[in-house]
């Protein structure tokens, strides 16, 4: 029956991370930069009908990364349309999928389902975690496939008979960690050969079948793109994933970054080390643990850990999501020294009755009044509201489940855990109508009209970051000829720009007589740089900006439309 509970509970941990990320999930609010590469090669994809060629949003090739995440994005486009939602609807299926490898990673290690049940609840409020499974971008994808192979490595540690299935497991997650962001995954194959040397001695029958069948799929694709593009093509995807990191930065700053990861991967779980401070049988544990290793798991995760800072350390930036793929080791290490031994367990009687401890139930009371108070502040409920409205309330109620109902040891640090994942129900909810769209929203309507008038049609340039026209085109469901100033080489408008909007705070476009305007707009504002400047003219003092931009959302600036003046 505790087995059961466990599963149940697991269940309901999954479930509240993916109710608590449909709210973001469907805004711009987390976009990230990057999103953009992918959104618009999925986009080009689904209108060319090119699906081996991944591309920018011009057209020009773009070998970076595999073929698998495009081709993953284009599947939710072409299924579910095309909306901010189906852009990370992916990433969060793939987060869904990493906490339950997380728990089975906890269990194949401790056989116990409470250390894997917690690990799993350590996995979904880390911050790394809950940021790139909210992105259209390739991380989240590229740890769940490492995470798969790091359970069928548990598994084979495990078992010392030499079987297919935990090769195979490893060989798919490896395989699919190359097809979706590089070459991390013959890393992880490499260093899961190292650990199972002594296995390898035997024969397997199956074993040669299944690397020829592994490297013939994960080569497939490269070889196609040297056959179209000449070798060029992989020595750009080399380039990128290589020697671009190698050459970037000085060499002076390399130490320095492999020291900076070796403090950010244990630092991306900090508030569960504090507990860990102070004398006491947890600090003990963790002591021990770290001096005389429970058994090879404890190896492998430190490896691992050092293996990435060492990797990712040799490039220019030292960022969490590159060494994500640690997140899940990690939690299966801190929830089984967190934890005491199973041993010690008090049996709990059929009578007794878990009660949720005080400061919890506050916190839970606290977070709804919150919530309930964005309704007047914001102005009023609204449609965009029922969302995270329903979202808050499912995770708060799971988090009061987890406090009177889940195991007595594991109940506490799971009610926690899920209250804190309710708060990414809770910005949307507090953000309203006005936060959840910015400068795109009206700027797409303004190039649709330009488009549709024969005077004005032609490729626009706008001053705005490129990310504001990749969200355009996921608004429209369909690419724009929209150019970002960004791109423009010395100034020098390209002659296939007809039309430019800028805003009036922009330093990129001069006067030129090649242009006219032909209107003026107000329009919303999103860069942080141009919010402080409209602020300011708009006279609202520091102490009243958050309230005001609350109420009423982005300030309101002049966009200046001009058209190219024909030529005489």
């Amino acid at each position: 029956m505790t087995t059961k509970k466990y599963l149940i509970c697991a269940a309901l941990g999954v479930a509240a991370f993916a109710v608590a990320q449909l709210p973001l999930a469907s805004s711009m609010q987390v976009h990230h930069p990057d999103e953009r590469y992918y959104t618009d090669a999925a986009l080009v994809m689904l209108e060319t009908g090119d699906y081996m060629t991944p591309r920018f949003y011009n057209g020009e090739t773009r070998p970076h990364k595999p073929i698998l995440t495009y081709w993953i994005l284009a599947a939710s486009y072409d299924i579910f349309g095309v909306s901010y939602m189906t852009s990370r609807l992916p990433s969060i299926v793939a987060g869904a999928i990493l906490l339950t490898l997380t728990y089975a990673i906890g269990f194949v290690a401790t056989r116990r389902h409470d250390v894997a049940f917690l690990a799993m609840c350590i996995m979904e409020t880390q911050a790394a975690f809950l940021l790139s499974s909210n992105r259209a971008t390739p991380d989240i994808f590229m740890t769940t496939s490492l995470a798969l192979g790091f359970l069928g490595l548990a598994i084979q540690l495990r078992d010392p008979r030499p079987r297919a299935f935990p090769p195979a497991l490893i060989l798919t997650g490896c395989g699919i960690a190359v097809m979706t962001k590089g070459l991390l995954g013959l890393v992880l194959l490499l260093f899961a050969a190292f650990f199972l040397r002594h296995i390898l001695k035997y024969r397997l029958k199956w074993r040669p079948l299944f690397f020829i069948l592994w490297l013939a799929l994960i080569s497939a694709w490269f070889l196609l793109m040297v056959r179209e593009y000449d070798s060029s093509f992989i020595s750009e995807f080399l380039y990128d994933q290589i020697f671009g990191r190698l050459l970037k930065d000085t060499p002076l700053h390399k130490p320095i970054n492999i020291v900076g990861y070796l403090f950010l991967i244990p630092a991306m779980f900090a508030p569960w080390l504090l507990f860990f401070i102070n004398p006491g049988s947890r600090r003990k544990r963790l002591i021990v643990a770290l001096r005389d290793p429970m058994g090879i798991e404890v190896a492998i995760m430190i490896s691992w850990c050092a293996l990435c800072a060492l990797i990712f350390g040799m490039g220019n930036k030292v960022t969490p999501r590159y060494v994500l793929s640690t997140a899940p080791l990690l939690s299966v290490f801190i929830a089984y020294v967190f934890l005491p031994p199973q041993g010690n367990a008090v049996p709990l009687h059929k009578t007794v009755v878990p009660r949720a401890p005080r400061g919890f139930l506050l916190a839970c009371a606290t977070a709804t009044t919150v919530a309930l108070l964005s309704v007047p502040l914001t102005g009023g409920f609204s449609k965009t509201q029922i969302l995270p409205a329903c979202s808050f309330s499912i995770v708060i109620a799971i988090a009061v489940f987890f406090a009177l109902r889940a195991p007595r040891r594991v109940s506490t640090p799971a009610a926690w855990n899920t209250l804190a994942l309710s708060m990414l129900s809770l910005i949307p909810l507090l953000a309203h109508v006005p936060l959840g769209q910015g400068v795109e929203a009206e700027l797409l309507s303004v190039v649709e009209r330009l488009q549709e008038d024969p005077t004005t049609r032609g490729t626009v340039l706008c001053d705005v970051h490129p990310s504001v026209l990749s969200r355009m085109r996921i608004l429209a469901g369909r690419s724009l000829p929209v150019m970002p100033a960004k791109e423009l080489e010395d100034g020098e408008i390209p002659e296939t720009v007809w039309t430019r909007i800028y805003p009036e705070f922009s330093a990129t476009m001069c006067e030129t007589n090649d242009f006219r305007r032909i209107k003026t707009l107000r329009l919303s504002l999103s860069t942080a740089q141009r919010l402080n400047e409209a602020m300011q003219a708009n006279g609202v003092s520091e102490s009243q900006r958050l309230l005001h931009f609350l109420r009423r959302g982005y300030p309101q600036i002049d966009y200046h439309v001009e058209v190219r003046s024909p030529v005489k």
